[in-house]
């Protein structure tokens, strides 16, 4: 377990259950990690505190400090600290992880039920629903890593008196009510529990139900989501989440509920209800032609036939023009890499269409020279061949057969040789012109043209 500590009362009282813990064995190990924001001139002091309640424990303690300078971002200075004490954490976390021998580090942090009932509270006047009001889960995932938070049943006055008798840092901004949970802290929850004694159990309770209501949410719009999927057949491009007659049956509720489940799948922050609920009524009375799309802090959703795409980033375009190299047998082109192979040591993935897509192709080379290859992007007059039969069609409109979403299509890459259009390829899928494929019955001398991936790959997402 590695504890987030900041020498405060609640982490020391963590600290001290975990010890117990480790020292009872059921923890594996048991690590503090404390970043100083200097935010506060006795920031480093804070962090002192904290290693010498680590050391009192026998705990290993880890500290870093941030550049100064976290006040001049723009935004909220809760969520800036917030996001860069996270994003420090879990990089800690990710370099245990990578040294473990059999050994699973999870993040642990001291959040009580105080700090649940406070978390309802600031949802709820964001006007949240059920995701929100759930607050904090006991154990959730981010960053690819388990997320533990094993005192949300213990009051913070309690878990504080767990560390009587060790020196604690006072944080005097915990006090300062121009920030919305200390003024929620300081002023409303004490006045609720003065007229109404159990408040926090109260409000901790409807996190609870909300949670439980929420995983019904997800439960129905999995379910949703498999059967309009499977409805959309083999044919829909990348797989995303189909929009067909069925969808439009559903309730406007429970068609909002698939959407918030399929941004939230991959770590999204939702859009604004409104926003979403304006697309979702878009999508529904859309004529064909048109494209409805929703941007929001750096996501989109789009709308196209019949099918949502959520995007998180696309590449540039189009990718510089690049004629091949003379005598090079190999070459790296953006993410794709060119080699050569001799005859018969490689064979055509899946069936031997010319027109077929996949993760891999292979390009025959009637000609050793390499002189004449050219990469670029598409441009309106490229045509592309037909199979089986003479005759050429745009090479656009050949990619809005193969269900291509148009803002992909601006991102296509070609390759010509000896002036002719030999294959095309864009994000995970590639097409060879048939005067260019490979046949299995036929191993002649050629090319692999292979996609190099990378831990940035993930372009266009989809729930499958």
């Amino acid at each position: 377990m590695l504890l987030a500590a900041s020498g405060g009362g609640d982490s020391a009282g963590a600290a001290q259950a975990l010890a117990h813990w480790r020292d009872l064995g059921w923890l594996a190990d048991l690590r503090m990690y404390c970043l100083d924001h200097q935010l506060h001139p006795k920031s480093a002091h804070w962090c002192e505190l904290a290693c010498r309640q680590a050391n009192d424990l026998s705990i290993a303690c880890q500290t870093e400090q941030l550049p100064a300078g976290l006040q001049a971002q723009s935004g909220s200075l809760e969520e800036n600290a917030r996001n860069a004490r996270y994003k420090h954490l879990f990089a800690a976390l990710k370099a245990l992880n990578a040294t473990a021998d059999g050994i699973c580090w999870v993040l642990v942090t001291a959040h009580h039920r105080d700090d649940q009932a406070e978390t309802v509270l600031l949802n709820l006047l964001r006007g949240s629903g059920t995701r929100g009001l759930r607050a904090m889960l006991p154990v959730s995932q981010r960053a690819g890593a388990l997320h533990w938070r094993p005192f949300l049943n213990v009051r913070g006055a309690e878990l504080k008196s767990w560390a009587q008798g060790c020196a604690v840092a006072d944080d005097p901004s915990n006090r300062d009510i121009q920030y919305r949970r200390n003024w929620i802290r300081q002023r409303i929850l004490p006045a609720l529990t003065q007229e109404v004694g159990c408040a926090v159990e109260m409000l901790a309770l409807t996190a609870q139900r909300a949670a439980d209501e929420q995983a019904l949410l997800v439960e129905l719009a999995a379910l949703d989501a498999t059967d309009l999927n499977e409805q959309a057949g083999a044919d829909c491009w990348q797989n995303p989440l189909c929009w067909s007659a069925r969808m439009a049956g559903l309730s406007q509720a429970r068609r909002l509920n698939l959407l918030r489940a399929f941004i939230s799948a991959h770590g999204v922050p939702l859009p604004p209800s409104t926003k979403l609920a304006d697309f979702c009524q878009q999508m529904a009375t859309a004529a064909t032609d048109r494209l409805p799309r929703l941007v929001w802090n750096g996501a989109e959703l789009r709308f196209y036939n019949q099918r949502v795409y959520l995007i998180t980033s696309l590449p540039d375009t189009p990718m510089p023009n690049l004629v091949w190299p003379q005598q090079d047998d190999s070459l790296l082109y953006g993410p794709w890499l060119f080699q050569r192979q001799p005859g018969g040591s490689v064979s055509p993935r899946g069936k031997p269409s010319a027109e077929c897509a996949s993760d891999e192709l292979r390009v025959l080379i009637r000609a050793q020279r390499t002189s004449g290859w050219q990469m670029r992007g598409l441009s309106s007059y490229d045509r592309w061949p037909l199979l089986n039969r003479d005759g050429h069609k745009p090479l656009r409109k050949f990619l809005a057969e193969q269900k291509v979403p148009p803002w992909w299509r601006d991102r296509a890459q070609l390759l010509i040789i000896d002036d002719q259009p030999a294959a095309v390829w864009v994000e995970h899928h590639a097409w060879v012109s048939p005067a260019f494929a490979i046949r299995s019955e036929n191993q002649q001398a050629g090319w692999v043209i292979s996609r190099q991936t990378s831990s940035d790959d993930a372009i266009s997402k989809t729930l499958v």
